[in-house]
């Protein structure tokens, strides 16, 4: 490791146990475990130590959709978020972070707990498109084909908002967090980040770059003031047609959406 001259040796070992992000904070929490790897928020930042460097350098937040092959088309004359809100439904998991900017945003969306259940959700026509993280989607639709064969990824439309991932840990382990930006700023520093985040990421970064999509940027306005830059060079395509909405006034009568 980069930094085992000045703090030892150290092994990373997961817990064996999937969690949720809920089940992941308290285990955080009551130290269970040491380190989660979790969308930021002020009040997330509050209760735990961030380290606040973005490992996917804001690849969760560029959503692609996943659609069904016989309402694919609807998505072809849409160009705005104003468009988007008129004329279709999104699916979301209902203790997802990231749904409550959707909901601030005004977006019609149907929230089920059930993260597979989602997937039945769009094969049925309950809603008419899942947004999912660049990260994520091209992974899902393979493990979905045999049960879902007509689910498909829409070329016409991507959303984006600003929701960096961090490492976080308990407060009170100040030394770990030390530790963890250290050799993330090396890594950073001597070029191994770039490198390794290339390597995993390069079959989705080549598939995204090869077509031009409608961009409709929404706005995140949970996170604190104090983000660090994210380098979206790396992966973002160049050749999108950009809708911004991320600057927009939130309405006042929608501001209790974002109470937890």
């Amino acid at each position: 490791m980069l930094t085992e001259k000045e703090y030892g040796h150290a092994e990373a070992q997961f817990s064996g146990t999937e969690m949720s992000e809920q089940q992941g904070l308290r285990a955080l929490f009551s130290g269970q475990i040491d380190i989660a790897f979790l969308p930021t928020s002020t009040q997330r930042e509050f209760s735990f130590k961030a380290v606040k460097v973005p490992l996917l350098q804001g690849m969760l937040g560029y959503r692609l959709l996943l659609t069904h092959s016989e309402h694919n088309d609807k998505f072809a004359g849409i160009s705005s978020l104003q468009d988007l809100k008129n004329n279709a439904v999104a699916g979301f998991g209902l203790h997802w972070e990231d749904l409550r900017i959707l909901y601030r945003n005004r977006i019609p969306v149907i929230a089920s707990a059930g993260y597979q259940d989602l997937f039945a959700m769009l094969a049925t026509s309950q809603i008419d498109y899942l947004p999912r993280g660049l990260n994520e989607i091209y992974i899902e639709i393979e493990q979905q084909s045999d049960r879902y064969s007509d689910l498909m990824i829409n070329s016409d439309i991507a959303l984006y908002y600003p929701f960096p991932r961090y490492f976080f840990v308990n407060r009170s382990n100040e030394g770990l967090a030390r530790r963890l930006e250290k050799g993330l700023d090396m890594a950073i520093e001597d070029g191994s980040f770039k490198a390794i985040f290339e390597k995993h990421f390069s079959d989705v970064i080549q598939r995204v770059q090869s077509q031009s999509r409608h961009l409709i940027e929404l706005q995140n306005p949970f996170l604190p003031d104090d983000l660090p830059p994210m380098h979206t060079d790396w992966w973002m395509p160049a050749n999108h047609v950009s809708n911004k909405s991320a600057n927009t006034e939130i309405p006042q009568e929608n501001q209790g959406l974002a109470n937890e």
